[in-house]
Formats: C-alpha cells, structure tokens, sequence
C-alpha cells in the first residue's frame, strides 16, 4: 500500500488496518526533503483476524516488531525495514523514536495477501503459499533443509530438500538447520543411522557389530588390518563417495562406541558370532580360519584350558584331533609325527616307552624273530629250526635233506651225497644199492629208465650209451636200438630221426642234420628236400625253410642264401619270390635290397613304378606335401620355380631366368595360356604362348596319331585343355610281341606284370595288347566263349589278376570322343578276366591282387560256402576305406561279421535262397568302365581322410550350382562310383532269379540328408546312392535294381536287389531335395494355417455356446467338418516342435512314434476329406434335390461314414508299403510309407498317390459335381425385389466362393503341383497353399461373420439388437400354429437373399441355423429326420 499524504514524525504512534490479513514484505520511508535524515521510525504488525496459521510467527493480537531489533537499511533520503518472514497482520502501527519533528513524503507498506504470501525459509506448502485457515506452510523435516538462498515475495517453495543420505553424514534436526542451504556435518566418524522424516537425525557411532565405512578415492578407500583394532582414519568423509555403517564380516567384531574398525578376536582360542562380543572355545579347539567357530586342534597338537593356542605335543608323545592333552606312547611302539603312535613293525623291537620314530624299533638278532607288531623282545629259534633272514617270519623247520641241533642259528647242515636224514632230523643214512636220493633228498628212489646204478650209497644213476636204451627201473645193461633210429634223449625207448636229420646208415648211431638248403619235414627221413622259391635255408638240420627277409628275394629252389631287389623294387615282406616296384609319389629307400619306398619330398614328384628318385616339379607347378605322383599348377596370381613346394605371388621378378613364370602370371589374367611341358605315357610334349581359343598339336611319341593343346575359357580362368588320341605307349610293342612269342602261359603272363607294373606308363594300347596276350593263352575276351578250354594253375591266374590289376591303376587319358573303343576294350578285358576264374583250378577260394579278387563258386564241392545261397566277403576296415582300397586281404567272411563284410551276394530261387555256380570279380575302381558322366575318385596311397569326402562334396555342390546357373532343370551329371565294382556271372540262372547284394561304401560322407547344401541358390540338396548296372555298349553307368539303405547312416551299406547278373556298383550323386522358394512357402503355410486354425476356433466358440445355432442339422455337420479340419491344421502346425529333418526332435524319424504321428494325420486329413463330401451332399440336398429325400439318423450315418471309413487307410499304407529286406544278417526296412524329413505320407510314393491323392481326386470330383449343381441354384436365385440387381450379383458369388472353398475344390490344384514344368508348378503350388491354407478363415468367414442368422443371435444375446418375434405355420399338420420361441431371422424375405444353402425355390420357414425350438409340431414329431419328409422343411 503507499501513503501519500504527508507524514509528521509529531503524529507518531499511528496506525493502518487491512482485511483480509496480509503478509508484510516491508516498509519503506522517504524523506520529504532531500538529503534529509529519516532514521527513527519503527514498525510493529498485529494479527486480529482471529486465526492463526501453521507456519505463522506472530501471536494474535500482539503487537510484534516487523523486523527482530528493527534492523534496517538506511539511505540518505529513505530507510527500508525487511520485515520477519512469517509475519501476518490486519494492523500496522508505525511509531518514532528519533530526533524529531521529522516529516515525511511517503510511507510504503509493501505484502501480499496471506494465503498468497510465500512461505519462509525453512517452510513449504503444496502450494508454496500461507493458509488463511488450517495447516499452511510447515516447516521442513529433519533430515531437509531450505534450498533458496534468501526470501523473496516472488517465491512458490513446495518443497523442502533432503539432506545426501549416501553419505549419512549430514543432518538437519532443528529449525535453524532447516533454513540453511545446505545440511549439517557430523563430527568424523560419527553418521546419521536413521534417515526417515520421523527420525531424530542425530550423529552417533556405528553401533555394535558394525564399522564406519567410507568409499571414493584417496584416504576413503581403507585398508584395514583386521588382526588389529585399528582406528579409524578417515579425517574428511565429506569428500567420500558414500559414508555409512557396515556390518562387520563373518569373524570379525566390534563394540559399541567404538573408533576402531572391524578386527578378529584378539586371542587365537576366541570368535564371535555376534560380531560384537568374544566366546572362547572348548579346550581342544581354536578358533576358525573364519573367526565365526571353533576347530578342533590338528592332531599332534594340543590345547588345555589356561593356553591361548594349539601347542605341539612333546616327542614320545601323541595326540588326534581336538585334543587337550597329548598321550605318551607304550613299550613296543613309537611315536610318529606326534599324531600317532605306531606298533613296531614285525621284525623288530622296542623295550622303552615315550620313544619318537621308527628308529626307536631295534632289529631282531639272527635267528631270532618278531612275527607280530608292537613287540618289546623278539623269540630266539629252537634246536631243529633255523631263523630265516625276514625277521617277520617264524622260525622255519630245516629243509628236506638238511638238519640243525644248536639254537638261534640262521640256517641248517645238508646230508652227504648218497644219505637222506632221519626223521628227527638229527642224523643222515646211506641209500642202498640201486637207488638214489630223490629231488629233495627226503628219501631214496629207483633209478629211472635209460639209467642203470650197480653200486650202494651213490648219488646219480649212470646215463645208457650212444644208441643204446633201457626201458624199465635198475637195469645194469642197455639195449641197441635199431638201424634208422637212435636213442631218444633219456635212452628210455628208440626213434626215428626227427624232421630236419636223416640217417643213411644201418649201424646204428645219431641222425645227420640235412646241410644248407635243404630240409626234411618227415621223420626217419633217408634225404633232404630243396628249399622252395622265396625261400632259403643257410643252417643245416632244418625241418622247414626261412622266407627271405625284406629287401630280398629267391626265385630258384634250394637256396642257401635270398638275392637282393634290384633299383627300383622292394620287398616289404618276407617269402618274397619277386620284387615289386615301388608305386608312384614313391622312390626306393635304397639303390639295391630295399625294403620300402619312401615318399617323394615336397618340391619333387614321381608318376612312375620302380624309380630310386624323384623329378622336380616343373615352372609354375608345385607340390606341397611328401608322396605326390604329380604336381599342382599354382592358383592365380601364383607362380613358382622348378622344384618349389609352395608358389609365390605374381608378378615373376623381371630378373627370372625362366620366362614362363612370367607366362604364368600373364596366363592368370586371362592374357594367354602359358608354355607347358607334358611326359606322360604317351610321349613328351610341348607348346609355346597360346592365346585364348588357340591350339597346338603334339604327335604322339610311340604311334602316327596327335595330342592337341587347347587354350580356352574353363570356369572364368584360360586353361590348357590336353586331349590325347594316342594310343601306344614305349612299351605297347614290347607286350604285343608276347601275343606272337612261344613262351608258356606262365612266362607270358609274368612278363605282363613287369611291363605293366608301371601303372603311370599304361597307355589304351597296352590294354588292347594285354587283351591279345590272353586270347592267345586261350582266354576268349567274348561271354560265351569257347567252353572247351584248357584249365588255368593258380599261379597263372594270380599273374593275370596283377596283369589287370595294374591296368585298374593306370590312367589311359581316353578322349571324350574315344570312349568307344575304350569301352569295348575294358569289356573285353572284363569278359576275359570272368573266363579267367570260370577256367582257374583253385574254387571256392578267393584270389587276390592289389585292384582285384575273384572266386569261382561251385555249389557241389566241399569247400562251397556254408550258408545257402549266399556267399559274404570281408574286408579290414583299414583296408576298405583306406585311399588305396587294397583287395589284397579280401577273403570269405563268416556272415554274422558285420564289421569287416563289405559285399554280400544272395542268390534265389523265387522267394527261396538257392546255391548256384558263379563267377564273382571284385574291382576296386571304374576305369575298365569308361563313362564320361562319371567322375573317378582317385585316392593316394594313404589312409582316408576329410579332404577326400570335401573335395566330393565340392564337386557335387559345383555341378549343382552351375545347373542353377545355367538354368537348368537337367539332372547333374556327376557321379561317383561308391563301392567296390562286382562283377558276377551266375551259370545258368532259373526264370525267377533273383540277385541281392548287400554293399558297403568305400567312401563315408555322413548323414547324406545334411552333407551338402548349396548356398548360393538356396536349395538344400542331398547325396543320393543309386544301384547301378554298367552297360557297354552305351558306355555308361545305368539306374538298375531297387535300392534301399539308411539315409541316416549310409556308410552302414545299400540293399541292390536285382533280378539279373551284371556289373554292379553303387552311385553317388547329388539330389535336389528343397527348392530354394520351399522356405518361403513354409513360412506362408504356418501364417495362412496357423490364421486358419484361430478361425476354426472362433467358429466353434460361436456356434457350440449358442444352442438355437447348433441344434440345427447343417450346424451339426458343420461343426463335425470345423472339428477335424481343426484337428487337422493344428497336428500339422506342431509337427515341427517334435520333428525335424535333422532327426534330432523327441520324436525320431521313422520310429514307431514317427509311424504313428504321421498316420494320425493322414486319418484326419482323410476325415476332412469325407466331411467335404458330406458338405457337398448337404448343399445338393438342401439346394436342388429340396422335396422328396430322407436319411433317418442322418448324424450318426454321416459320423460313422467320416470317422469310419478313413479308419483302415493309414493302417493299410503303414504295414502294407513298409517292408523289411534281408540279404543274409543285414536287414534294411523300407519306409514306403513315412516320408525322410517328416512324420507323413512319403511324397511321390505309391501311399501317397493311391491312399492320399486319390481320396482327394475323389472328394474334388463328387465335389465339383455338386458345386456345379448348387452353383446353378445360386446363379438362378431371384431376387427379394428388395434389393437391386447388383446386390443380388454380388451375393450369388460370394455364395458361389464360399462354397467352392467349403467343398474343398482348392484341394483341386494340388493334382498339378508334380508337374514337371518348374514355373507352372511353382504357380500351382503358391495357389494350392494360399486356397487351402485359408479354407480355416473362410469357414469362419462363410459360417459365422457372413451368416445373418449367427450374427442376430449373438447381437440379440449381447443386447445390441431387439429380438424380433415371427411365427411359422405347419402345412403338414394342416393348420397354422404360433411357434413357441421367435426365430433368429429378421425376415424371411430378407434372408433368403443372403443364406448360402437357401434355394429360391423352397420354402423359407426354415433357415440353415434355425433352432429346434423354432421347429413346428410338424418337425418335432418327426425328431429332425434329415431331410424333413414334410414340404415345409425344405432347405436347411
């Protein structure tokens, strides 16, 4: 308020008043002169409002200085009074206490209204205001403070601050605190324990149990000694992080009051559990290394009751665990580690007690003993005994023979020779004559026979002459044995020289030892026998002959001494007739007698047999690792210098001395092809630069015809391309002069092993020439050859298998457009090599050769296998599946040897196994069966490894992506040859034959199903294996037999089971198994059916609840269908959490479990199916055939026609089409019926097309014909005349689409999804999934939401629409009745336009979802028969 009049200080005391009461701010004087003085004056304020206010200063009716000792601020012409904070007033009397008269110009009251005047420092409202009535400011609560820094009239302060409880330091208890900024700081090391607004908020010490505790850097990070009470340190905690009490640790204490940290009790004997006070454990126990308990002492220790810790026993004594005293040990023990005492051992002593170690234990003298521990003297041995050196052991009695008469003696006396003792052992007696003392000289015996004694007391009896012998006990003269004998050793009885001596004479004597060179295996022997061939013998007297060692050999009888392998060759084992040359990738360990060859170094190569050396690899080529038969060309960018083991990154230094390193880096970036050098078996070649597309011919070394080098673009990189149309190699001439030679059969055949040995020289006309050495020994390269041949020695036949064995090894390089005449001549070789074992005298024995084994299987002869027809062979595993896949241990295996049989051959008769007369070959590899689809596996001559089954995989995966590339739907034409090639020819075979062949991969990929997926298209493909029969004259491989094996494991062996014999052999190629798009047609599936499945649920939550829906008879088969199309769709949607195609879910595929999963779906999709057609029945029935149709029980024939019917079907598919084969102990099952991935109908199977697609088939086209007849009906529908023709358009096809997706007729599109054309069949199968996938929606859709009647129902039910009443008339009854309940419909006109089922023709008194309730007395004595009989239930 401001004062305008004048004002004398002569006037003073007085007075102004306000209503309401005001909050005075201040009060300002000015001077009514200038530089006048107008100190003096002084304010009091007064309350008579008759209320006082929380947070208010002043009482009522009390005059109160405006400002406590009237401080003011004074000017030179003015003075200011800042007035109290919680000041209220209705009166201000302003009064002078100067020097007076002072006038005045102007007196200003300066406040605010009290409910609108801020509250003071220190106070807060939820407004920041004063109240005129009740609680207004109040001031703030322990442990806040004020956060302005001065008042002002402007402020709103609704809230106090609180004080920084992390470090529980700071405080405000009273009101002087509270209206500071800032809180008050306990003294150090006290805190603020409790911080609610209620609390106190005083400082004190942490409280027993616990410590002051401090975080943050420098002096607040302590680090205590808890073995002490240490003080507390911490001298500024305002500059911690966080102060606060801490409980104390486990073991530690701390009393009340204290300044001092957590510490362990001070006396080792005391703990804590209260972490305040002491406790002092039992005696024999100290505190825990955790302070919280007590531990027993350790043994060898002690503590009584006046010790503060465990103390170590004295020596001699002992103590265990929680002792409190220690134990003195006893005579006859000692101490040990005071934690024991122990007896002395046996053998020992110990006549002192409190004795510590075992040295304390004295040894027993000799012949005295200790036999038990813990002893204080030992026992001295009596007369008659002896003390044995172990002292543990009692006294021994004297031996046999031997006896003692002084005490304590260590051993006893032996009679004299020829005497025994007597029985006290205290004297000897002599033996009388012919006998001897026995053994042990217990007692005398008769001499044996072959020895004879004439005297009395002697020791030994005297051995009968050289050839002489005498046959029974005390004989004094021997007999003479007979001419061709001797004497046996013990002269008892006369025999024939032994194998390896012989005696010529008839005098009588010893038999001669043969000399060297010779043996003799028969006994009486009158001469020796020469030592056969890869034999010697160099000691004389020898039942037998010694092979020769590694390294050597001996090809002539009667050897004294083995010759050694000359350069080249080795013998790795013994009995060796020949040398073998070493392979290539291989050079002999020495020059001569070498015993193995060694690999090739890095850098260095060998493609040829029997070589002492290794080439270096050519420019730009390279081998990395030891044993190479050749070199790899280094990978672009790379080049590398002769006889390099690794290549180097281009470009070639321009200082090179060879130019074609620089070629090859100029090659690598497609400029050209780069000069190379070839050797191979058909000569040296060689081509300068060669630009792309350009060639260059090299005539071959041995024959007129040419090699040509191509440089052209071979998968993105310019390569030379080697074709060679040679023929002849150094050697071909050589071998076709054997053909014309008069050497024998077997000479002919031993030369071809050495001119075929080096396998890397065999060239296409070295087999042609083999071939003409072997027809001219009279083996016809025809099938039905002559029968009238010579046989064939074993021998012969061995020389001839490693003949052709040598040409499986070779590489003959055949042109693409030479593998005719390839062919026909390895079919002749094949042919001649089956007329080989048809002619052989060895049968029924398997021959063997590095590449090849044969038998000739003869059902009459003894040897012939045991088992009816079928004949088993095994193979170590290391050998099988070794990278050289050796045939040379192959042999007849038992058949319940599962491990190491890798082919078994069944031959029947019928049903019925039946021994026949075969020919069976064994081929380790498919180069005697050329095909240029399929890729040769060629394998070192070491163990398997991954690289092998990578670099398959590779290839199989590339040729399935160039295919994709390329846009290809062709089959990939990569194969491999996965098994040993057989061969069998069977004589004379019945007209119901029958071939079965159990067969084990030589290569182990895996699960074939997860072993390959190539990721650049998406596609999940699979190694397939195929049985296969090799055709000549197409010169390929060709799809033969039914074949079945474990996708799972198919290294566990294929099933082929044919009906014919030929050349069999087991495929692998790769498979398309998952398009790339199959991923996503998956994903719209699960979406579409699981939306589907959420609409069939929905459909039978509206129409079970709703009884006046479901009692109808459409409603009931509706609901029927709904059911098991939701039974369906959800056991097809769960599939994947039991199942995987990994076959790593809880159900496996293919188990029992599997089997069942998958017929219980195959039963509900059946179900669904026959609802189909019972909807399909229902519309024609309802829809065109209105009058004069009547199924009594219609319900329970319609459900024991759809849950019936389809019931044997998935049995039938199941146990019909799932079949268990056996070829001998090997059983496969053949899962016609379970697909591989998944636990359903196999696709593509016969299951699949006669019992799944074929019910489809049927339901779509009974279906069709009844969505034909009903969509005639839809489309001659009239109209109400209520509604335009449009409309009426448009509810005839939505009619017409509802019924097509209710009857199932999507299901249509799926008879096209097999079609082979890729785009139509994958626009078949999006259709097929987006019309089926959604037929769930479309029931809820069609059923429920676009339904008049359901919808009426359940708005009237929730009250969202009147129900309307109607009534229906009886014209069977023949006279009109009120029906007892209204229907759902709103009109009968209105309705017959949109109900699906409704014929224009029939009657409208009854609607598809009409209740029984609605029914006339017509319907209800007839109980709903389907159709009605009466003309008024016309439609449903």
């Amino acid at each position: 308020m401001n004062l305008e009049n004048a004002v004398s200080s002569a006037s003073a005391p007085f007075t102004f008043k306000w209503t309401p009461r005001q909050g005075i701010y201040k009060v300002i004087f000015y001077a009514k002169t200038a530089d006048a003085s107008v100190a003096g004056w002084k304010v009091n304020v007064k309350d008579t409002s008759g209320t006082v206010s929380t947070g208010q200063a002043n009482a009522l009716n009390t005059l109160t200085p405006c400002k406590a000792g009237d401080a003011a601020t004074v000017g030179t012409n003015m003075v200011e009074i800042i007035c109290d904070e919680r000041l209220a007033a209705t009166e201000v009397e302003i009064s002078f206490s100067g020097v007076g008269p002072l006038e005045l110009a102007e007196v200003v009251v300066v406040g605010k209204a009290w409910d609108a005047y801020p509250c003071a420092l220190g106070y807060s409202s939820s407004n920041g205001f004063h109240a005129n009535t009740g609680t207004g400011c109040q001031i703030c609560a322990n442990g806040q403070h004020e956060s302005r820094s001065a008042f002002a009239a402007t402020d709103t302060p609704t809230s106090c601050t609180a004080c920084d409880t992390t470090k529980k330091i700071y405080y405000t208890n009273a009101d002087d605190h509270k209206k500071q900024t800032t809180c008050q700081k306990c003294a150090n090391h006290l805190v603020v324990l409790s911080t609610s607004e209620s609390s106190s908020w005083t400082c004190v010490k942490c409280p027993a149990g616990q410590e002051y505790h401090t975080t943050g850097a420098g002096e607040c990070t302590v680090t205590i000694d808890r073995s002490t009470a240490q003080a507390i340190s911490v001298a500024a905690p305002e500059n911690c992080d966080a102060v606060s009490c801490r409980v104390c640790e486990d073991g530690n204490r701390n009393p009340a009051e204290s300044s001092t940290y957590c510490h362990r009790c001070e006396k080792k004997r005391d703990y804590t559990t209260d972490k305040i006070n002491c406790l002092t454990c039992p005696d024999g126990q100290i505190a825990d290394t955790a302070g919280t308990g007590c531990t027993n002492c350790a043994a060898g220790t002690y503590r009584g009751n006046a010790d503060l810790e465990c103390l170590p026993c004295a020596a001699g004594s002992m103590s265990g665990e929680g002792a409190a005293e220690c134990t003195q040990c006893e005579e006859g023990k000692y101490e040990d580690s005071k934690t024991s005492c122990v007896d002395c051992p046996k053998g020992t002593y110990n006549e002192l007690a409190g004795q510590s170690g075992l040295a304390q234990c004295l040894a027993c003298d000799d012949g005295s003993v200790a036999t038990s521990l813990g002893l204080s003297a030992c026992a001295v041995c009596q007369p008659g005994f002896y003390g044995p050196a172990d002292k543990t052991l009692p006294c021994v009695p004297c031996e046999t023979g031997k006896y003692q008469d002084v005490e304590k003696q260590t051993s006893c006396k032996t009679c004299p020779a020829g005497h025994v003792p007597n029985s006290n052992k205290d004297g000897c007696v002599p033996c009388p004559m012919g006998k001897i003392p026995n053994s042990d000289q217990s007692a005398c015996e008769s001499c044996p026979a072959g020895t004879f004694q004439p005297e009395t007391g002697k020791a030994e009896c005297l051995q009968c002459g050289v050839g002489k012998i005498t046959s029974t006990e005390g004989q004094s003269v021997c007999v003479t044995c007979e001419i061709g004998q001797e004497a046996n050793t013990a002269r008892t009885e006369c025999v024939d020289c032994a194998m390896g001596m012989y005696q010529p004479d008839d005098t009588g004597g010893t038999c001669t030892n043969c000399p060297v060179g010779k043996y003799s295996d028969n006994v009486k022997s009158s001469k020796c026998t020469d030592c056969a061939v890869g034999q010697f013998q160099d000691n004389e007297g020898k039942a037998g002959c010694k092979p020769c060692p590694a390294g050597q050999y001996s090809g002539e009888a009667g050897a004294a001494t083995c010759t050694d392998c000359a350069s080249g060759h080795v013998t790795r084992e013994e009995g060796m007739s020949k040398c073998v040359p070493c392979q290539p990738g291989f050079k002999a360990n020495q020059n001569s007698a070498a015993t193995d060859c060694d690999k090739c170094d890095p850098g260095t190569y060998q493609d040829q047999t029997g070589q002492t050396q290794c080439k270096a690899c050519l420019a730009n080529y390279f081998s990395s690792t030891d044993g190479q038969k050749s070199c790899k060309r280094c990978e672009d960018k790379l080049y590398a210098a002769v006889k390099s083991s690794q290549c180097l990154p281009c470009p070639a230094p321009d200082n090179s001395d060879d130019p074609v390193l620089k070629e090859k880096c100029d090659n690598d970036e497609n400029k050209g092809c780069a000069s190379a050098k070839y050797e191979n078996q058909y000569g040296n070649f060689s081509h300068n630069w060669l630009e792309e597309d350009e060639s260059a011919d090299g005539k071959c070394g041995f024959d007129e015809n040419q090699a040509v080098f191509k440089c052209k673009m071979i998968e993105g990189q310019l390569q030379v391309e080697e074709t060679y149309y040679c023929k002849k190699s150094i050697k071909t001439e050589e071998i076709a002069g054997l053909a014309e030679s008069d050497a024998t059969a077997e000479e002919k055949t031993e030369k071809l092993v050495d001119l075929t040995e080096d396998t890397a020289m065999n060239g296409l006309g070295d087999m042609e020439a083999v071939s003409n050495v072997l027809k001219s020994i009279g083996i016809s390269n025809e099938t039905d050859g002559n029968n009238d041949v010579q046989p064939i020695d074993k021998k012969v036949t061995e020389t001839i298998l490693k003949s052709v064995s040598n040409l499986v090894q070779s590489d003959f390089k055949v042109a693409s457009n030479e593998t005719k005449e390839a062919s026909d001549i390895s079919a002749g070789v094949v042919n001649q090599v089956i007329n080989v074992v048809k002619q052989t005298e060895v049968k029924n024995k398997v021959i063997k050769s590095p590449r090849l084994a044969v038998i000739d299987i003869k059902k009459d002869k003894d040897d012939a296998p045991a088992k009816k027809g079928i004949v088993a062979f095994s193979l170590p595993s290391s050998d099988r599946n070794s990278k050289s896949k050796g045939l040379q241990n192959c042999s007849i295996a038992n058949e319940d040897d599962k491990e190491d049989t890798f082919l078994m051959i069944e031959t029947k008769e019928g049903q019925n196994n039946a021994e026949m007369d075969m020919a069976v070959v064994l081929i380790t590899d498919a180069t005697l069966m050329p095909d240029a689809k399929i890729s040769i596996i060629k394998q070192e001559e070491t163990d398997q490894d991954d690289d092998t089954v990578k670099q398959i995989l590779e290839d199989l995966k590339k040729d399935m992506e160039d295919k994709a590339a390329a846009g290809s739907s062709e089959t990939p034409k990569k194969k491999y040859v996965n098994s040993f090639i057989t061969e069998i020819s069977v004589e004379n075979p019945p007209e119901d034959f029958k071939l079965n062949l159990f067969m084990k991969p030589t290569v182990d990929i895996g699960n074939s199903s997860q072993s390959l997926n190539t990721e650049s298209s998406g596609k999940r493909v699979e190694v397939t294996y195929i049985c296969a029969k090799y055709v000549p004259e197409e010169m390929t491989w060709k799809e033969d037999c039914e074949t079945i094996y474990d996708k799972a494991r198919p290294s566990a062996g294929v099933l082929c089971l044919c009906d014919h014999n030929t050349s069999f052999a087991v495929l692998m190629s790769a498979y398309e198994i998952d398009r790339g798009y199959a991923q996503v047609q998956s994903y719209l599936t699960y979406v579409l059916l699981g939306l589907s499945t959420v609409g069939l649920l929905l459909t039978l939550v509206f129409l079970l609840p709703a009884k006046a829906l479901r009692s109808t008879r459409s409603a009931k088969i509706n609901i029927c269908f709904t059911t098991a199309l939701l039974l369906s769709s959800l056991l097809f949607l769960i599939q994947d959490a039991f199942v995987n195609a990994e076959d790593t879910g809880i159900i496996k595929l293919k188990s029992v479990g599997c089997a069942v999963y998958a017929m219980l779906q195959h039963y509900l999709w059946l179900v669904v199916f026959s609802w189909m057609v019972v909807e399909g029945f229902l519309m024609y029935l309802s829809l065109v055939q209105v009058f004069g149709s009547h199924i009594s029980k219609y319900m329970l024939k319609f459900n024991l026609a759809a849950w019936g019917i389809p019931l044997p079907i998935p049995f039938i598919g199941y146990f019909v089409f799932t079949k268990e084969h056996t070829v001998g102990s090997f059983t496969f099952t053949d899962h016609g019926y379970l697909a591989d991935t998944m636990c359903f109908i196999k696709p593509e199977s016969i299951p699949f097309y006669a019992l799944f697609l074929a019910p489809i088939v049927l339901v779509i086209l009974i279906n069709l014909v009844f969505f034909a007849l009903v969509a005639k009906v839809i489309k001659n529908s009239k109209s109400s005349g209520n509604i335009s023709d449009q409309e009426q358009i448009l509810r005839q096809l939505k009619a017409a689409v509802g019924v097509m997706v209710l009857l199932g007729t999507g299901w249509f599109f799926g008879i096209f999804m097999s079609v082979p054309t890729p785009q139509f069949q994958v626009g078949m199968q999006y259709l097929f999934i987006l019309l089926n996938g959604t037929q769930g929606m479309f029931v809820f859709l069609f059923y429920i939401v676009l339904n008049d009647q359901v919808k009426t129902h359940w708005l009237v039910k929730m009250g969202f629409q009147e129900e309307k009443k109607a009534t229906t008339s009886s014209s069977a009854a023949g006279k009109s009745t009120a029906t007892k309940a209204t229907t759902v419909s709103v009109s009968a006109s209105q309705n017959q336009a949109d109900n699906i089922y409704e014929n224009a023709a029939a009657s409208n008194e009854e609607h598809t979802y009409a209740s029984a309730e609605y029914a006339t007395a017509g319907d209800k004595a007839k109980k709903h028969e389907f159709p009605a009989k009466s003309d008024n239930n016309a439609n449903i």
